[in-house]
């Protein structure tokens, strides 16, 4: 049994199906209620005429949306205030101790003119021990 979707009914149903292939693939066939052939594709999937009209499908990914939020999106914030907030504290810490680093290397480099060259040497193993 698998599920498909009439385009002349504009219904979902679960029936029986057959297959058939050629040599660009292969697809699933089952006949609905009103006669029409409905497919489905067996290679291919993400082309699937089913996932963008089934109705079930459409209610699936609705209700299920939420859940897949990611940080990076605006609906984030709002419907994860507490989770954002900790991101954004984090990242503002994060940012402050690089700025803190930055403001303690550039002080160390201005105060030993005479040093420069062991002390960008010492930085540059510092950079490339953090990547």
């Amino acid at each position: 049994m698998l599920d498909f979707f009439c385009d002349s009914c504009q219904k979902d149903f679960e029936a029986r199906y057959f297959t058939r292939e050629n040599r660009y693939g292969t697809w699933f066939v089952s006949k609905c209620h009103c006669g029409e052939e409905c497919i489905r594709y067996g290679d291919n999937k993400h082309l699937d005429p089913y996932f963008k009209k089934s109705k079930k499908m459409r209610v699936e990914r609705d209700k299920y949306k939420n859940d897949l939020v990611q940080p990076g999106e605006e609906r984030f914030k709002t419907l994860y205030p507490e989770q954002w907030k900790k991101m954004q504290d984090a990242e503002e810490r994060q940012r402050e101790k690089e700025k803190k680093e930055k403001e303690q290397r550039d002080k160390l480099y201005k105060d030993n003119f005479n040093e420069r060259s062991t002390i960008r040497k010492i930085f540059e193993r510092e950079d490339a021990q953090r990547n």
